[in-house]
């Protein structure tokens, strides 16, 4: 699989989680309130893997989280909510295997976490979180 069908991938296995309004590859510069609550997978780094073949990869990725800050729910809820969403997205992904081809040509892998921080209040009015993850061994 390429880096792309892997994100699509990926993408399959955080649908479904609760609250979120939308999910999407790629982190988009306009995103609007009525978006939030919001799930974004960014690729950072495709590399040759060490640990596999000569010919697996490891893709490096983002996953990018949060909501629209409100007065009314305060940022104590607010963190509640996304420490939550990490909670999920980690248990999703982290350890995730993906089964090669039959031939065993392309496919595979396994996803691992490693670590969260916050983006920066990079966005005014909103609280971004940002889970990264190595896949490793890809084909």
């Amino acid at each position: 699989m390429n880096a792309y069908e892997y994100l699509k991938e990926i993408g399959k296995l955080l649908i479904g989680i609760k609250g979120i309004k939308s999910l999407k590859i790629g982190l988009e510069p306009n995103i609007s309130p009525s978006d939030y609550p919001i799930i974004r997978i960014v690729p950072n780094e495709i590399r040759l893997s060490d640990d596999f073949d000569l010919w697996a990869s490891d893709i490096n990725f983002s996953v990018y989280f949060g909501a629209q800050l409100h007065e009314k729910i305060g940022l104590e809820k607010i963190y509640e909510q996304l420490y939550s969403l990490e909670y999920e997205i980690k248990e999703r992904l982290h350890n995730a295997q993906f089964e090669p081809n039959a031939d065993k040509t392309r496919g595979g892998g396994i996803c691992r976490f490693i670590a969260t921080k916050d983006d920066g209040d990079t966005l005014k009015n909103f609280k971004i979180l940002v889970s990264e993850f190595e896949l490793k061994g890809g084909r």
